[in-house]
């Protein structure tokens, strides 16, 4: 789906806000609201986003740890490329206790004609919150426009501002999915009985100290009960 900027990712809006879901089911899509998101947009980035019935499909993409899985986003800002800041970006960068991972960062156009709007294309392997927003802010470059064009294998190409088109599911991808769900689940429960070993040890040195400390006083008072002659 090419989202709308100005539309909201949610079920239902308390202040009557339009979603995304009012429009698919307005275009009797069939249970619209069944549908779950992957990779969420704020109400003033537009762009592809995609959505699915199938949970670990959607746990798959949006997992932190599966750096391979980018998404680019094009961008407009406003005022001078600050040129020094994106290099920073590039490696990787800290910004209010903040950790961001190294993005790909491409000027498209710069202000050269004259312009005050510089264009960038920007590829992360995270979904922070706001986070092209946060660390061009920081940069002294506010961001005006912001569309993520691609996601993964998918990408926005041919697709006009509020199309909604069905997509194959991409093979390779579904397998990573299953492989990567698999992997995970047996991390977790290694890292479980990793913690319960830890913990079972901390136990045991805690009895094992306090049996010394008893045994210690013992000896002491054994030995002030003694008497010499």
């Amino acid at each position: 789906c090419n989202k709308l900027s100005g539309e909201l990712i949610t079920a239902a809006d308390p202040l009557g806000r339009p979603t995304i879901f009012d429009r698919f089911e307005a275009m009797n899509i069939p249970n619209a609201r069944s549908l779950k998101y992957i990779g969420r947009l704020d109400r003033n980035t537009s762009g592809l986003i995609l959505f699915t019935n199938d949970g670990k499909l959607k746990r798959f993409m949006e997992n932190p740890k599966l750096s391979y899985i980018t998404r680019t986003y094009q961008v407009t800002i406003e005022g001078e490329i600050q040129t020094n800041w994106l290099k920073w970006l590039q490696k990787g960068a800290t910004i209010d206790n903040i950790k961001y991972r190294p993005m790909q960062i491409r000027v498209l156009r710069s202000g050269s004609d004259g312009s005050k709007l510089n264009e960038l294309e920007m590829t992360l392997t995270e979904g922070k919150k706001n986070e092209i927003r946060k660390v061009l802010r920081a940069g002294g470059m506010p961001v005006k426009k912001l569309q993520r064009v691609q996601y993964g294998p998918y990408k926005i190409d041919g697709l006009n501002p509020g199309d909604v088109v069905e997509a194959k599911v991409n093979q390779i991808f579904l397998k990573q999915a299953k492989f990567t769900n698999t992997i995970l689940k047996v991390e977790k429960k290694k890292k479980r009985e990793v913690k319960k070993q830890q913990k079972h040890s901390k136990y045991h040195q805690r009895q094992k100290r306090s049996g010394n400390n008893v045994r210690n006083n013992n000896y002491d008072n054994n030995k002030s009960n003694n008497v010499n002659f």
